[in-house]
């Protein structure tokens, strides 16, 4: 059998004919390498790239090019500042050479990641949803919101030496007991920070209005300078401790004995101006303090 040989004309599918567009109608079709003009544009270019590879080992018919340096351009018009791209002259260093990854490009590494510094040389950071506690050893503490727990049951009712030694860690006497009330952090906090780190805390539901009252009276009791200078307070006539009670009851007696003295005082001082400098607007009017409690806080 005798296969005759078609001719066939071949092309490429997915292109338009160029007869098919309006743009070629009517213009002679001719081949760009033909002019000779175009043809030495195309040779002064190829001539250009050689030059910049002159040199280069050439091994069995396969040539190793080499990039050309990044201060030296075939096109000085085009020439780039290569840092604007995160180039440095050591950047090929940081590349590796026992992996093939010839079929990768290669893009240039952003700089190492720069070592930080010890703990101890940053200084904390504070913000509106932290507290800071300092300690008599020098930590401070940074504290936020959802960190500080409620407490743990107590009672120092009954137990004042107790208190004493959970009050302040800078006293003499600090001694936190194995189930201190509150342990942040593995810090025990003593308690004269307490105020400090519940009223700063909106978020650990009312402890800091369950704790306030107490708080207040352990702080009374503190402010003596001595046990003994309290208890010379707190006695009854047979030179017995009075419980915390009781304690509790002249305690609230004297603050707002002072309270009145001060408020006194004030009226004194600002006469007729008292009412306008104590006091607050409330839809569109002013309305005075009454309490000596309040007036007190301004």
């Amino acid at each position: 059998m005798v296969q005759e040989m078609v001719a066939t004309t071949l092309c490429h599918t997915h292109l338009p004919e160029r007869k098919a567009s309006g743009i070629y109608a009517g213009v002679q079709q001719t081949d760009p390498f033909e002019n000779p003009g175009f043809a030495r544009h195309i040779t002064s270019i190829v001539e250009e790239h050689l030059a910049v590879y002159q040199g280069s080992p050439v091994t069995d018919a396969v040539m190793e090019l080499s990039p050309p340096s990044l201060s030296e351009s075939p096109h000085p018009s085009m020439d780039l500042d290569a840092t604007h791209f995160g180039l440095t002259a050591a950047s090929t260093d940081t590349i590796p050479t026992d992996v093939d990854h010839s079929d990768s490009p290669i893009l240039p590494l952003s700089e190492p990641p720069q070592a930080m510094s010890d703990a101890s040389e940053q200084r904390p950071v504070m913000s509106y949803d932290k507290c800071m506690l300092s300690f008599a050893d020098g930590i401070r503490l940074a504290i936020c919101k959802n960190e500080v727990p409620p407490t743990q049951p107590f009672s120092y009712n009954t137990d004042l030496q107790r208190l004493i030694q959970s009050w302040d860690d800078c006293s003499a006497d600090w001694a936190p007991p194995p189930d201190h009330p509150i342990v942040i952090h593995g810090h025990p906090i003593p308690i004269k920070h307490w105020g400090e780190l519940y009223r700063f805390n909106k978020m650990a539901n009312g402890e800091w209005k369950r704790l306030k009252s107490h708080w207040s009276n352990w702080q009374a009791y503190q402010a003596s300078s001595t046990p003994e200078a309290f208890w010379d307070t707190f006695s009854d006539s047979d030179s017995r401790h009075l419980n915390f009670s009781t304690i509790t009851k002249i305690l609230k007696e004297k603050g707002q004995q002072e309270d009145n003295n001060i408020v006194t005082e004030a009226k004194q001082v600002f006469d007729k101006e008292f009412a306008n400098q104590f006091g607050y607007e409330k839809e569109g009017r002013w309305v005075g303090m009454t309490r000596h409690s309040d007036i007190v806080k301004m």
